[in-house]
């Protein structure tokens, strides 16, 4: 019985995952929806907003404080609400599964770090208002930088309470921070060139440099994280003992991101299919 929740739940949150996507999509690249598909992304949209909505006048407020500091005029934009979802999703992700493996203080640091990062980088990139290519990618940068710092921060959580016991700490440490600094690295790098997506000439093309990033990004983690899930000596917390590269930690992380941006996919794809037909 409780598995068969657990795998409605976890349809749920892939489902939901999928349409923050799209809606987030029809936002950056200005995308009309059939009559029948923009119902759906309404009453999402509405729901998200009956859960997070109570929270943006406050967060709204400190925005306005924060601002003030540095003279500037900050304001929420709605779409935070959607980054929020996605990245409390994968950080959610990450969390249960150290959780179903036995690593259960693992598990818990994920889920309260997680959403402290998740909520202030979805409000972050909430407050940046993409007008160009330069506040696009920075809107896309935020979250990214989230990202970063949730992976080393779970590297220091392992290295200080689940390194080998063959190893120091800081070898530890070491050797899985190359990765988040490569995922740094990665990132810097297409932001900078996304700020110059007006000079260089297929970019010009692009409605949302920044969103289109983010996507790449996002996609290039996933795979990154099945590639972990091939290497028997992987430096991350997930045990491969005994299991199939396709059941390890990892990899089925990994999937979930796939699986969530697949769905995303096919929804604009059937939308593009009943423009078609005229529906």
């Amino acid at each position: 019985m409780f598995r068969r929740i657990w795998a409605v739940a976890s349809v749920l949150t892939m489902a939901a995952g999928s349409f923050s996507i799209v809606l987030l999509i029809k936002q950056g690249f200005d995308i009309g929806f059939v009559v029948p598909l923009e119902m759906m992304l309404d009453y999402y949209h509405r729901m998200v907003g009956f859960l997070l909505g109570w929270a943006e006048p406050y967060l709204g407020a400190a925005l306005a404080k924060v601002g003030s500091w540095f003279d500037f005029n900050l304001h929420l934009d709605p779409h935070w609400r959607h980054v929020f979802v996605l990245m409390w999703l994968y950080f959610g992700a990450n969390a249960r599964t150290h959780w179903s493996m036995g690593i259960k203080g693992s598990g818990v640091f994920r889920a309260i770090w997680g959403g402290i990062i998740a909520l202030v980088a979805s409000v972050g990139s909430g407050a940046v208002s993409a007008s160009d290519a330069t506040s696009s990618m920075l809107a896309a940068a935020i979250p990214i930088l989230g990202i970063v710092l949730f992976e080393l921060s779970n590297s220091i959580w392992t290295a200080t309470f689940h390194r080998k016991a063959s190893t120091t700490w800081w070898q530890s440490l070491r050797a899985m921070a190359r990765y988040d600094l490569s995922y740094l690295a990665i990132g810097l790098v297409g932001l900078t060139l996304g700020t110059q997506a007006d000079k260089i000439p297929y970019l010009q093309q692009v409605p949302n440099p920044g969103l289109m990033f983010l996507g790449i990004f996002v996609i290039a983690f996933a795979l990154f994280w099945i590639w972990l899930g091939t290497q028997s000596d992987s430096p991350s917390s997930f045990s491969h003992e005994g299991k199939r590269w396709r059941e390890t930690g990892e990899a089925r992380l990994g999937f979930a991101i796939l699986t969530v941006i697949l769905g995303a996919t096919l929804f604009v794809a059937l939308n593009a299919g009943l423009k078609l037909v005229a529906l």
